[in-house]
């Protein structure tokens, strides 16, 4: 590879890069979901192109930036030289430093990437969690974290009135949805359409896992909470035990591609295995192909 060829690489940005296999393959999974009607589920998937789509517009940015402060470093007779006789072992030696400068952007899109992938999700499986189970269920939810509540109200406070106990307990009730786990959800979900999903338990443990790490992301890859078994993934252990950082040597070894891909084929699988003659409508507005 010449310079001229290097320069069209970093600095196109319709060039394909890693991130351009994902749409590739959600392409398919979404045609796939359409079948069953173009819905929530669908729509998902067309959220999660448009992020990626972002995603891959931003790396070549990150490129790009770098490659422009490297070609300013250089007066035209060195960049006239590095055309006629390049080198590309010494180009690459001499690009890296300009790359480090940028190495704080790449770092936020690789988080903000799965922190996204995750708050989509959310938002798809709540949709589906108040569409298909009914007022009841729902309503039955809430009462066993009103009991929650009420234990641990009392816990701290155990000389308080039962009346003004009930009217917190109603106030928390109203917005009780906050407090469901979106893990709880996927559990009512999957027990609710009693479809066929020979993937669930593995399934679930992915998903918790990306939660977690989510979480973890939020502070800074410090994980919060009780103390949970590690999850290795490829060539990745991560761990999870309270005050502690999920990963070592996270900022070089956080394979954010690779764990897209693989919560992108749980989410397929999850969202495929829901039979249900509700609605599965999106409250929210997209340019998806009705």
């Amino acid at each position: 590879m010449n310079y001229s060829e290097i320069k069209n690489s970093l600095t196109n940005i319709n060039q394909v890069d890693d991130s351009n296999s994902l749409i590739v393959k959600i392409k398919p999974l979404k045609k796939e979901l359409d079948k069953k009607g173009v819905d929530i589920r669908s729509d998902y998937f067309f959220y999660m192109t448009n992020l990626i789509t972002s995603y891959s517009l931003n790396i070549k940015n990150y490129y790009l930036r770098a490659f422009i402060d490297y070609e300013k470093s250089k007066s035209e007779e060195e960049l006239l030289e590095l055309s006629e006789n390049f080198d590309e072992n010494l180009f690459n030696e001499e690009f890296k430093p300009y790359l480090v400068n940028y190495k704080n952007l790449k770092i936020n899109l690789d988080r903000n990437l799965i922190i996204e992938c995750w708050s989509l999700f959310e938002f798809c499986v709540t949709v589906i969690f108040e569409s298909i189970l009914s007022t009841e269920d729902i309503e039955k939810s809430k009462d066993k974290y009103r009991k929650k509540f009420s234990k641990v109200i009392k816990g701290q406070l155990k000389d308080i009135d039962t009346e003004v106990l009930n009217l917190i307990l109603d106030g928390l009730k109203q917005q009780v949805d906050n407090f469901i786990p979106t893990m709880n959800k996927v559990n009512k979900i999957i027990k609710h359409t009693k479809s066929s999903y020979p993937e669930k338990d593995e399934d679930i443990k992915f998903m918790t896992f990306i939660n977690r790490l989510r979480n973890a992301i939020h502070f800074n890859f410090i994980y919060k909470g009780v103390d949970k078994p590690p999850f290795k993934f490829k060539n990745n252990t991560y761990r999870f035990e309270d005050g502690k950082t999920v990963m070592a040597t996270t900022n070089d070894h956080f394979q954010v591609l690779g764990l897209l891909e693989e919560f992108i084929n749980v989410a397929f699988r999850f969202l495929n295995c829901i039979e249900t003659e509700k609605e599965l409508k999106n409250p929210t507005e997209t340019t998806n192909d009705k």
